[in-house]
């Protein structure tokens, strides 16, 4: 049977609506035995009525990459500045709990590394700060932009230990970019 507005057939529906099954399988498989704490609204959607929609909420350790820079020393006439650059390790989610060595936040001006931290333990909306202080010529030919990293050990997820199993990594990379840092000292 095929469906005028769609142009599928009823067995292409099927096969669409099985495989919304086996995602849901396993996405219940990889998330089994977690304990969800933390909202993630979902952007742009609305409550039903007078009804709100509930929020799907986690509650597994997720550290966060945030960086952000502010002006210490103002550019003069087009003279070199100074800024200072934060970058944070944040922790959105549970706890996080691990051992030394096994985690660490890189921070890059450019392609080279300029300072790390390791963060074995986080509590849960917990910050490892890592902080830089650079200076600045606004517009300069060579400023390049700011990198945090974050990466762990390659059995983190093996290790049988569900406090460091970072459950986001999505949100493990953040960027400051020159032209964002030339901004500030024009306004």
């Amino acid at each position: 049977m095929r469906n005028t507005r769609t142009g599928r057939t009823a067995r292409s529906i099927r096969l669409g609506l099985a495989g919304l099954v086996t995602g849901a399988i396993a996405l219940s498989a990889t998330t089994a035995g977690a304990q969800f704490e933390m909202p993630v609204p979902l952007p742009g959607v609305s409550g039903l009525g007078d009804r709100p929609i509930p929020q799907l909420t986690l509650t597994c350790p997720d550290p966060a990459a945030r960086i952000r820079a502010e002006v210490i020393a103002p550019s003069v006439g087009g003279s070199t500045g100074r800024v200072r650059i934060h970058a944070t390790v944040h922790n959105n989610g549970a706890d996080y709990v691990s051992r030394p060595g096994q985690q660490v936040a890189q921070l890059y001006q450019g392609s080279a590394p300029v300072t790390s931290r390791d963060f074995p333990s986080l509590g849960s909306g917990g910050a490892a700060p890592l902080t830089l202080d650079v200076d600045w010529t606004p517009g300069g030919e060579f400023n390049s932009d700011f990198l945090l990293l974050l990466t762990y050990g390659p059995d983190i997820f093996i290790d049988d230990m569900a406090t460091n199993d970072d459950c986001r990594m999505t949100n493990n990379e953040a960027r400051l970019t020159a032209a964002s840092i030339d901004a500030l000292f024009s306004g």
